[in-house]
């Protein structure tokens, strides 16, 4: 699969960063600079998910980004061959914009194991999606939550 193509939107807060960080680490050197590089890469990985990801806002998320565009389509494509997925996401916060727009968009809510779910929870969602009881066919992970001591074989696809 290709690169996915963003939006206007995301280009345009792209540039912004990336003008900011040329301008700014001209000025700063050594520990200073790295933080400034490492912060504005942090934002720049944030605008290539989605524009609502890096502001932070509740604003629209459909048509907004490239990344969430190619996502319906895969999403769409596992639901008609009636696939089960494991969708990996590096950041929380992301996977909650993905939980809201997959609320919205399918009328279903669809689980997100996280750090900040308890151990029960934990092990009923991995145990329903396991057994094919979960609400959904999809189950959204957070690397760091799902790097540690899951099995989850039921899955056929991962994004």
């Amino acid at each position: 699969m290709g690169a996915v193509a963003g939006t206007r939107e995301q280009a345009g807060m792209y540039q912004s960063v990336v003008d900011q960080l040329l301008s700014d680490a001209a000025q700063e050197k050594g520990m200073r600079r790295r933080g400034l590089v490492l912060a504005s890469l942090t934002r720049l990985k944030q605008i290539c998910n989605h524009p609502v990801h890096a502001l932070g806002d509740r604003s629209r998320l459909g048509g907004r980004s490239g990344k969430l565009g190619r996502f319906d389509e895969l999403v769409d494509e596992l639901l008609d061959a009636q696939e089960r997925a494991l969708v990996f996401t590096q950041y929380r916060e992301m996977g909650e914009l993905l939980q809201r727009h997959l609320l919205e968009r399918l009328d279903r809510r669809v689980p997100f194991l996280h750090g900040g779910v308890s151990k029960n929870q934990r092990d009923r969602m991995v145990a329903e999606f396991q057994n094919g009881s979960a609400v959904s066919p999809l189950l959204l992970v957070s690397l760091k939550a799902g790097g540690v001591g899951l099995n989850l074989t039921a899955a056929s696809q991962v994004v």
